[in-house]
């Protein structure tokens, strides 16, 4: 996985260009691909990501933050479960005054 670079306090799509992780025994047409906005410990499908639907936001609660976040995600259907997978992203301070 590529990982994702913002500025804080900015939002950006994770797609299929950096977010590369795939069910091969899963049709597509088996998936979800409404809009939901995600918090731990909730799920995505594959669909969603390339359909550009899965965006993070970076809710920055000063102006002067730098670092990094990130998720873990394993993908899994009824049939298999991959091992766990990290997608990491860098936050660059952004001085906007």
């Amino acid at each position: 996985n590529a990982g994702l670079d913002l500025d804080s306090g900015d939002h950006r799509v994770i797609s299929s260009m950096v977010l590369e992780a795939a069910d091969l025994d899963t049709a597509p047409d088996q998936t979800e691909s409404s809009w939901n906005e995600l918090s731990a410990g909730q799920n995505f499908t594959q669909e969603q990501v390339e359909q550009n639907r899965l965006w993070y936001h970076h809710r920055a609660s000063n102006t002067g933050f730098r670092g990094h976040d990130g998720f873990r995600f394993i993908l899994s259907d009824v049939d298999s479960e991959s091992l766990t997978q990290s997608f990491l992203i860098s936050i660059r301070t952004v001085d906007r005054g």
